[in-house]
């Protein structure tokens, strides 16, 4: 089962009266689209903290393994082999280690505007932070509100969600 949806087909779920919420415009094709691409240029980590984004394999996590795992796994799985005399030594390199708290990477964005849906702020302004370091920035800081692109600002609140679902 695909967990996107495309935006109109979203739409068609509500009728005047009643918007889409921010948990599920961010289910859709456009928000993956963008939110890919802005992961994918700032090199698959956090822009603040510089960690590298867990991955999902279809049962678990995994990540990039330490030098001292990569190491580790090297003696361990190191065996001697004869061959025409010598002995050759045959290893296996470790692609990922199970990763039991994974770095789950999201796109910030540093401010609102007034019915933009997520998908259309430029993407020079928005930028990939870990799940740890996004909490950080809305206990910090407020994000702005903007009427328009103009950035005349509103009102300022946060979080994301409860901004987005007062903002669209």
């Amino acid at each position: 089962m695909n967990k996107y949806i495309n935006y109109f087909d979203l739409l068609a779920d509500y009728d005047n009266s009643k918007k889409p919420t921010y948990k599920e415009l961010i289910t859709t094709y456009e928000w993956k689209t963008l939110r890919d691409s802005i992961v994918k240029r700032d090199g698959n980590k956090c822009s603040n903290c510089n960690s590298i984004a867990s991955i999902w394999n279809g049962s678990f996590y995994i990540r990039k393994p330490t030098n001292e795992e990569q190491k580790a796994s090297f003696i361990k799985h190191s065996l001697l082999i004869k061959d025409n005399s010598f002995f050759t030594p045959k290893f296996a390199v470790i692609a990922g280690v199970k990763d039991d708290s994974p770095t789950i990477l999201h796109v910030h964005h540093p401010y609102y505007i007034l019915n933009f849906l997520p998908w259309e702020y430029p993407s020079e302004d928005l930028i990939t932070v870990c799940h740890s370091c996004h909490t950080d920035i809305h206990n910090s800081s407020v994000v702005p509100t903007y009427v328009d692109v103009s950035r005349k600002e509103l009102v300022k609140l946060t979080p994301c969600e409860s901004v987005m679902e007062q903002a669209i």
